[in-house]
């Protein structure tokens, strides 16, 4: 398929329209109009996450069926056209060694994604038919790579724009909580509900210190049974109470399939004036089309840390209030006590007097 001038204009205005309005659909809407473009059955976008060095995918438009959810530099057709920073171009993938088993897909083709000498990433357009992409296909998408780059790069400060507001949101609905005179129980089920919702999580726990100096669950949030190990979770938590160190687990495998992905997990702790007083885990972090499992980031600690310092006020508030109603009402209790012990005397009192009155 030869791109007209036509063709090229649309796509270079699709992309333009997609950097200058970003937001959390612009990658889908960029791998569905790729595919169409195209004329590709699957299109995917990964990209590098520098800690492995492994590419992820981000988002997928067509036929997902075969779809890897993450590759190594180097592993199979996508990963070596990463690794050698190359276009590559493979036609008949099922006699290619590097082709995985379960691919249903005949023809592939490759594009990295870079930012001066830096990888961001790559683009695939499979085929489940015999073809091959022609040179002005390749040339296209060679010239839209700095938009694609761009976009990118937009959508990154949409993403990290949105997860402020939803920072400042998470600390005001928590400050409205502190004042709403909710008890222990309802506010830690809020608390867990709101770190949740805010970093995407689809379950979060907390436990408090006790006075024997054991940690206790004191709520869990969970949107499906048996999607948290809380013999794990307890471990973790034990550790991160103990040393005051926070933790984060990429890959809570469930499975001993290598490509199988376990849930992530953060788990980070309580601590009011140097003293740790809980822990707030969260796990099985979910992408923007809840589609694939994501990783929580270092950004993701620094918000949960940002709260917890808020949560541990809240809750020794709490904890504190609670004592001192209890000790009012021992108080009161003592003080009935006295009062009734006073009128008993104080009738027996009367009783001797009338006794020796009669005498």
């Amino acid at each position: 398929m030869k791109l007209s001038s036509t063709n090229d204009l649309l796509l270079w205005q699709q992309l333009a329209r997609l950097v200058s309005s970003p937001d959390e659909n612009s990658l889908n809407e960029l791998v569905r109009f790729f595919a169409m473009e195209f004329k590709a059955d699957s299109c995917a976008l990964y990209l590098l996450d520098e800690r492995t060095d492994e590419l992820v995918l981000r988002c997928a438009h067509g036929d997902a069926q075969g779809q890897i959810d993450r590759f190594r530099l180097g592993q199979g057709i996508t990963g070596a056209a990463a690794f050698h920073r190359k276009i590559l171009q493979v036609s008949h993938m099922q006699q290619d060694p590097r082709t995985d088993a379960r691919s249903q897909f005949e023809s592939i083709l490759v594009v990295p994604i870079e930012e001066e000498e830096n990888l961001r990433g790559v683009v695939n357009l499979k085929s489940r038919t015999l073809r091959r992409f022609s040179k002005e296909e390749i040339r296209t998408l060679e010239e839209v790579c700095p938009l694609v780059l761009a976009l990118l790069n937009a959508v990154s400060v949409d993403e990290t724009m949105r997860r402020r507001s939803d920072e400042v949101r998470a600390l005001n609905e928590l400050g409205q909580a502190m004042n709403s005179g909710l008890g222990l129980d309802e506010s830690l089920d809020l608390i867990a509900s709101l770190a949740a919702d805010v970093l995407r999580a689809r379950g979060a726990a907390v436990r408090l210190i006790v006075e024997d100096g054991s940690l206790a669950l004191a709520t869990v949030l969970t949107e499906s049974e048996g999607a948290l190990d809380p013999e794990y979770e307890k471990r973790i938590a034990d550790y991160v109470a103990a040393t005051g160190e926070p933790i984060m687990i990429d890959d809570v495998r469930s499975t001993r399939d290598p490509l199988a992905l376990g849930a992530s997990m953060a788990c980070v702790p309580l601590v009011l004036q140097d003293r740790i007083v809980g822990t707030l885990t969260l796990f099985d972090k979910f992408g923007p089309l809840g589609r694939e499992r994501r990783r929580f980031s270092v950004d993701d600690l620094n918000m949960l840390f940002a709260l917890s310092s808020q949560i541990a006020a809240e809750i020794e508030d709490i904890r504190l209030t609670g004592r001192l109603q209890e000790l009012v009402r021992s108080e009161k209790q003592q003080g009935a006590q006295l009062q009734r012990l006073y009128n008993r005397s104080l009738a027996l009192l009367e009783s001797i007097s009338d006794g020796l009155l009669a005498i």
